[in-house]
């Protein structure tokens, strides 16, 4: 949760922090860009490093450092006043975070023994704790940044990762490590490869393992519909009706709080419909996931919608996003082998991000360059989802990904096959 409220705490008082631009969904959009790109470009290294090092500690050391970086968000606001000096720290808390989110991932099936009812459990609780900070803490930060000030809320999020490492620390010693890529030394020690060896040769054996593994398509899912996140859309809604800065950072918060809302239900229903022990309810919600987000979208295209309806249904796009996170992470944990989990996580999470940030620069382009309204972006978006909608639909009714799959996982010789190295 706590990586939640950072992440949260950054993205909302960046965006504040580009307000004074002239061109501001282009200067959001650039800002989303430099935050997601980066997290792409970085997962992959993330993935190798949670699957060939300690989790645990790398996890500690990695928010350590982004204590440090939350810092400069500080002196671009404060003392060089510096749009260019908040693209830079945001890069550099994005490399970080790319290199952290496999590992927290990954880590997950470990603290819970691979015991698969306990992993689903904690899953969800993840989500609802990153909801719940969506909800409160958006909320939270636009009266922040509107009474005590941007600077102040830049300080809390980096007191976010230093009480992270610290619970880290308490988590306690354990096998952390699943690496696999290592050798016998000539007195039998163990001894690891060298670096840019253990990068290469572990990328491919993601590739190898990749092009067999039954839940591939549900990677290419998530990278084909995430394009209903909409947060360069929220800041155009936020503005509407000529409001002065002050409500408009409120209704950016309510509007990101509606997110962690609708994030925060969409597991939750989903919980009560699919198993463990079924892989194809998993499946299945993540296409009625789709459909809601569609659905939700497209209904934002209407014109002349009051706020709090604008609000609603941000919440029902987000359910349905948020449900379909969730359960497609809830697939790749169950038949993705514990070496092999930190590497396609990162994958899965940067071919999400691609879409995201795929998103942000095209709707910042049609508000600013083509003249669209924010309406009418969300319904182009919103069209799209639709079609998504019918194409996986049709994929997972004629049995494709894990549809027809039993309920096997690495814990049984019969699941998807680790590749040898």
């Amino acid at each position: 949760s706590l990586s939640a409220i950072r992440s949260i705490l950054s993205e909302h008082d960046g965006i504040e922090a580009t307000r004074s631009e002239d061109n501001i969904n282009m200067a959001v959009s650039y800002l989303i860009i430099v935050r997601l790109m980066t997290t792409v470009i970085m997962s992959p290294l993330g993935g190798v490093l949670a699957d060939g090092f300690d989790r645990r500690k790398l996890m500690i050391a990695l928010d350590l450092l982004g204590a440090a970086v939350a810092w400069m968000f500080v002196l671009a606001v404060t003392v060089y006043r510096s749009v260019t000096l908040i693209y830079i720290a945001a890069f550099l808390q994005e490399v970080l975070g790319g290199l952290y989110e496999p590992s927290r991932s990954a880590i997950l099936p470990l603290m819970t023994n691979n015991n698969e009812e306990q992993m689903k459990k904690a899953t969800i609780l993840c989500g609802m704790a990153w909801s719940a900070v969506a909800a409160f803490g958006s909320a939270a930060g636009g009266f922040l940044v509107a009474m005590i000030g941007i600077k102040e809320c830049f300080v809390v999020d980096s007191l976010t990762y230093v009480v992270s490492a610290i619970f880290m620390m308490f988590v306690g010693e354990g096998n952390w490590n699943v690496a696999k890529s290592q050798h016998e030394g000539e007195n039998g020690e163990r001894r690891a490869e060298p670096l840019r060896f253990m990068v290469k040769n572990m990328l491919m054996e993601l590739t190898e393992y990749l092009t067999t593994a039954s839940f591939t398509p549900i990677i290419l899912f998530k990278f084909s519909v995430l394009w209903l996140t909409l947060d360069v859309v929220n800041v155009s809604l936020s503005e509407r009706d000529g409001v002065d800065e002050s409500t408009a950072a409120f209704r950016l918060g309510l509007l990101f709080g509606s997110v962690g809302i609708g994030c925060f239900i969409g597991p939750l229903v989903a919980e009560e419909y699919t198993s463990m022990e079924e892989p194809k309810t998993l499946q299945a919600a993540c296409v009625v996931s789709v459909w809601i987000a569609a659905i939700g979208c497209l209904c934002m295209g209407f014109p002349h919608l009051p706020f709090w309806l604008l609000c609603v249904l941000t919440g029902l796009r987000s359910t349905g996003v948020s449900a379909l996170w969730i359960n497609s992470s809830l697939i790749l944990q169950k038949f993705c082998t514990p070496d092999m989990l930190g590497r396609v996580s990162s994958i899965d999470l940067a071919l999400a991000l691609m879409a995201e940030s795929a998103t942000a620069t095209v709707a910042g382009l049609l508000e600013d360059k083509a003249g669209l309204s924010p309406e009418q972006v969300c319904l182009s978006v919103g069209f799209w989802g639709i079609t998504m909608s019918v194409a996986w639909t049709i994929f997972h009714r004629q049995g494709g990904g894990v549809a027809l799959k039993p309920a096997k996982s690495f814990f049984s010789e019969e699941g998807d096959h680790k590749v040898e190295s």
